[in-house]
């Protein structure tokens, strides 16, 4: 309930107010860059209350983790390679397909970690490390990927153009 009461009471809001709904609109990127800036004030008060646990962990587990989230995700992007491949899609679609198909999300895993029984939520702080690597992982595998698309793509058919 502390994470659907309020979403239900701010999307019931914007509907009946038309001022309200016209502020979200205006201010859609302000918002969003907020929302970003709280998920990730959880996760550093949640690796904070774990620092001396995450600090006292062996550096072989952190790389190990490290190492499983790149692997986990390049195995979605296989995936979604294959299938978008096989679908035999436009350019601009199989990369959307591609991208999106590996795609993981921060804020999900942080609610996953924060909706867990008591006795798991005090280890919340460890949980979160490797949920924060695989984050990592991710923008890096796909912004080296962007860059790669990008200059493969002179005519710019995979931005619409």
């Amino acid at each position: 309930w502390l994470t659907l009461a309020p979403l239900v009471f701010g999307m019931s809001l914007r509907q009946v107010s038309g001022s309200i709904r016209k502020f979200v609109k205006d201010n859609k990127k302000v918002l969003g860059l907020c929302q970003n800036s709280c998920i990730l004030c959880v996760v550093w008060l949640m690796v904070s209350g774990a620092q001396d646990k995450i600090v006292g962990s062996a550096p072989k587990d952190l790389w190990a983790c490290l190492a499983m989230a790149g692997g986990v995700h390049l195995v979605f992007r296989v995936g979604g390679y294959f299938v978008a491949t096989a679908a035999r899609l436009p350019p601009r679609e199989w990369v959307t397909i591609v991208l999106m198909c590996s795609q993981k999300s921060l804020p999900v895993c942080v609610s996953v970690i924060s909706a867990l029984p008591q006795e798991l939520r005090e280890r919340s702080g460890v949980l979160i490390v490797p949920c924060v690597m695989a984050h990592a992982a991710q923008l890096i595998i796909d912004s080296i990927l962007a860059v790669r698309w990008e200059l493969q793509d002179p005519a710019g058919e995979l931005k619409g153009s």
